[in-house]
């Protein structure tokens, strides 16, 4: 009961983004993320080949592809990856996390605001699972809402962190070395009060 349970939290958060695209499109679309952007991109290096896992309209993936990158987007929102593919192409994936699979080792897994539809139970699976699809020195962004309890709203289901639990996480995930943690503040217009937590971890010996 309890996997048909996580399964239908996962179900419920793509539904949202299909049924919900346009509006969720225009309104995230033009926003600039480029601080965090920056500091994962100093640890990637110059070059090299990202996934961009969650990448809802496309918006960061087709950055990382003007600055030069080779990117691949997965999302499992049809209506997030026929918006994608518009400048990705066969690049941009519909799947599931734990339903994507690839022979490719990737310098960069960015997610931003994406494991956070991830059940807290499938989270230690899912994040093991991506690390090792990162190549050697491989990067990993992430990010959560910076709160002590899970929660659903509007058809969504958000698994949150602290950064002591969160960390916590990560060291069970195991061969994973944490470069930073970085506290940020939604920059939505209000919702200056939501708190994100992001980490960028590096492979380690595996």
């Amino acid at each position: 009961m309890k996997d048909k349970h996580e399964k239908e939290r996962n179900i419920m958060s793509i539904n949202y983004y299909n049924n919900n695209a346009e509006n969720f499109i225009n309104d995230t679309f033009y926003l600039s993320m480029s601080e965090l952007m920056n500091e994962f991109l100093t640890y990637v290096g110059n070059t090299g080949t990202i996934l961009d896992l969650g990448c809802g309209s496309g918006r960061d993936a087709l950055e990382f592809q003007k600055r030069g990158y080779k990117v691949f987007a997965v999302d499992g929102s049809k209506e997030m990856i026929a918006h994608t593919s518009k400048f990705l192409s066969d690049k941009a994936i519909c799947s599931t996390f734990s339903d994507y699979e690839t022979n490719i080792k990737f310098h960069g897994i960015w997610a931003l605001a994406s494991l956070l539809h991830v059940p807290e139970a499938d989270m230690i699976t899912i994040l093991r699972k991506y690390r090792d699809l990162l190549a050697e020195d491989g990067v990993f962004f992430m990010s959560f809402k910076n709160r002590k309890n899970n929660y659903e709203k509007d058809g969504r289901c958000f698994t949150c962190y602290t950064k002591e639990k969160l960390l916590s996480v990560l060291s069970e995930v195991g061969s994973l070395d944490v470069i930073k943690f970085i506290d940020t503040v939604d920059i939505r217009e209000g919702r200056e009060d939501e708190k994100w937590i992001s980490a960028i971890v590096k492979a380690s010996d595996r």
